[in-house]
């Protein structure tokens, strides 16, 4: 028999026990246990957490949510004073066209920096819960992974930040848009400096976001 065939069946059969032994313990999955308790969560489904257990390198984890924007109001000062003390942080926001739910991962704190600054983070990414797709830190480019500044939510990557149009995603209190692939990876077959590239997150950019939450992610 193939070896390669020997080694993934047994992978398997690990997998399923560890999942099988954490269910009878626990009596639920730990995907529905990670799963945030309110229902106006924008991350809803054991598939959201799946895919943000990819990005975090197949570690389980839990969530505690920091910040709401229905219930903290629409301002990047509360923001940042709910998020200032919180590391390994989930943000994310669900925009006005098509209800693309989208957001980050960064190991470092939001405080506001005045004047705004980088900050680096090579664990850093960026996904899509709706297009079911993480994008990672391009090589070189982790020093840009987040930027912090008093008007703006939260921004991970860039370039040049005195054209907010070039942020792979950038949430500020008066203007949104998106760019993938100028820190963090682009999707195979699209290219940095075309439409695509704009709208494939957002659906389009610039845009507008009519939720917006932030979880810390608690490791189990």
């Amino acid at each position: 028999m193939c070896p390669k065939f020997l080694k993934s069946c047994k992978l398997f059969q690990s997998l399923f026990k560890e999942q099988f032994e954490w269910f009878l313990i626990n009596g639920k999955s730990w995907e529905q246990l990670a799963l945030p308790r309110k229902t106006d969560s924008l991350i809803k489904t054991q598939r959201d957490i799946r895919l943000l257990q990819i990005g975090l390198k197949r570690k389980r984890f839990k969530l505690e949510k920091l910040f709401d924007i229905w219930t903290d109001g629409n301002s990047t000062s509360r923001f940042h004073d709910k998020c200032k003390a919180a590391t390994h942080t989930l943000c994310l926001v669900q925009t006005d066209v098509r209800d693309q739910i989208i957001g980050g991962y960064t190991n470092q704190t939001w405080e506001h920096c005045h004047p705004g600054k980088y900050k680096g983070d090579e664990s850093a990414f960026v996904f899509s819960l709706t297009k079911y797709s993480i994008h990672r830190i391009l090589p070189g480019k982790d020093k840009l992974a987040t930027y912090h500044s008093p008007e703006t939510f939260f921004v991970f990557g860039n370039e040049n930040f005195g054209n907010y149009d070039d942020s792979d995603l950038y949430i500020g209190e008066s203007k949104s848009s998106s760019k993938i692939g100028t820190s963090y990876m682009r999707p195979q077959g699209v290219q940095r400096d075309i439409n695509y590239a704009k709208s494939y997150l957002s659906g389009e950019s610039p845009f507008k976001f009519v939720a917006l939450q932030a979880y810390k992610v608690i490791f189990i």
